[in-house]
């Protein structure tokens, strides 16, 4: 929207308009805390980690008076984080991986954690299904976070002598950097396959946004130019099946898959942010909505 944030310094975080990127002005600085490290822009928010005292969650809807709105102390020391959503993946020192649900910015919320064992975790970069960690002496990991629920550990490059304190992902690899010797890349098929596949769409297929949303019950719409398989299942925000809608091969056409709120046992689901999950053949496209009871 415009708007950069510098963190660090004596005031730690010193807001920009950027509108125009020649002439950048300062709007405002805030006197972040304990230790401005890491963060990230999601929205109208700025969400950025403060070392011992945890993440905090500032409100940027007036950038000249930014205002502190939640915040979380985490177990460890938080040093980075990356958002994706509503969640918010917590590089979290000798702590863990941490997840929270952020949908409510002045009640974040931890829902899930992964521990690297003896591993200083000090930043998080998201590509696709993947968490790639930067973690010290320990090295870089790739972990799978297509279900935070179960986050499980894929590979891990280990350089004696190096202490990797950043990561970040381009054209296929990963760039660590290590605090002493400088910047490595490296190379996993993980992340290079990831990269060079194109996202190649069934002939004639479409996932649209549901309608209402919120709701109460809701419309799933998506269209099929050819026979398919089609799975289409809601999940929660921790990855688990709540409903499964369709499991079967349909016709080429367009359908209109009602949602009544319900899990498959007939309870009603409480209220919050869910997904649906469409699979046609072997292309899997996955959008967000929210119940509200």
């Amino acid at each position: 929207g415009g708007l950069a944030c510098l963190l660090g310094g004596v005031y730690n975080i010193t807001i920009l308009d950027i509108h125009q990127p020649a002439q950048p002005a300062e709007l405002a600085k805030y006197g972040a805390g304990w230790s401005c490290q890491g963060g990230a822009l999601a929205g109208q928010y700025l969400y950025y980690c403060d070392g011992n005292v945890g993440v905090k969650i500032l409100d940027l809807r007036d950038p000249a008076h930014p205002t502190l709105t939640g915040s979380l102390d985490t177990p460890g020391f938080a040093h980075n984080l990356c958002i994706r959503d509503s969640l918010a993946y917590v590089a979290d020192d000798r702590s863990s991986l941490l997840i929270l649900n952020i949908a409510d910015p002045a009640h974040p919320r931890e829902i899930a954690s992964h521990e690297i064992t003896y591993a200083e975790i000090l930043s998080v970069e998201l590509y696709g299904p993947y968490a790639i960690v930067a973690a010290s002496y320990s090295g870089v990991y790739i972990l799978d976070i297509s279900d935070p629920a179960n986050i499980r550990q894929l590979a891990n490059f280990y350089i004696s002598g190096c202490s990797f304190v950043d990561v970040a992902v381009a054209g296929g690899y990963i760039y660590a950097c290590d605090e002493q010797y400088g910047v490595y890349k490296l190379s996993s098929e993980l992340i290079t396959g990831l990269a060079a596949e194109e996202p190649l769409h069934p002939a004639g297929f479409e996932l649209a946004q549901n309608y209402p949303n919120p709701f109460m019950s809701t419309v799933i719409r998506f269209r099929l130019g050819v026979q398919e398989k089609v799975s289409l299942v809601i999940h929660d925000l921790l990855g688990r099946k709540v409903r499964s809608l369709i499991q079967e091969r349909l016709n080429a056409g367009i359908y209109l898959t009602p949602w009544d709120g319900k899990t498959d046992g007939g309870e009603n689901a409480s209220s919050g942010i869910y997904f649906y999950r469409l699979k046609v053949g072997n292309h899997v496209e996955t959008r967000r909505m929210l119940l509200v009871k």
